[in-house]
């Protein structure tokens, strides 16, 4: 699948460096992956959350297994690595059952573990005092 708008960082396991593609919308997929979702767009693109990690080293591209509770389909988040080997996603657009756009304002972390498994988790908004508003 040919896709845009996903995210990408790198991350650390064992000490091998991997870069971990997540999202987007795209083209029709050639291969559906039993693990991720699929919603179809009205203007014929795809939108996942397909996950790939490619090893900086050897330069393999792997197809991680996940756990935990994944984000859905979504583009347009921001993605960004917290330590060696976890990162937060915040926002972005997912699919309304229509086929539209939804801006979202959703958090997640997602950490990478060392069997080439995303374990991901999602963060509820915290508790703020009325006056500090959760974006």
């Amino acid at each position: 699948m040919k896709r845009g708008y996903g995210g990408m960082v790198c991350m650390e396991s064992m000490g091998t460096e991997y870069l971990l593609v997540i999202g987007g919308h795209g083209s029709t997929p050639t291969t559906y992956q039993s693990q991720y979702q699929y919603d179809q767009l009205y203007n014929g693109r795809v939108r996942t959350n397909e996950h790939n990690l490619l090893n900086l080293s050897t330069r393999q591209w792997i197809i991680p297994t996940i756990s935990g509770q994944c984000c859905p389909p979504t583009s347009f988040f921001t993605l960004t690595k917290i330590s060696n080997n976890k990162s937060v996603l915040f926002g972005g657009t997912v699919t309304d059952d229509e086929g539209y756009d939804v801006s979202v304002n959703n958090v997640y972390t997602c950490q990478l573990e060392s069997d080439a498994t995303i374990h991901w988790e999602s963060v509820k908004g915290p508790v703020v005092p009325a006056s500090v508003q959760w974006p």
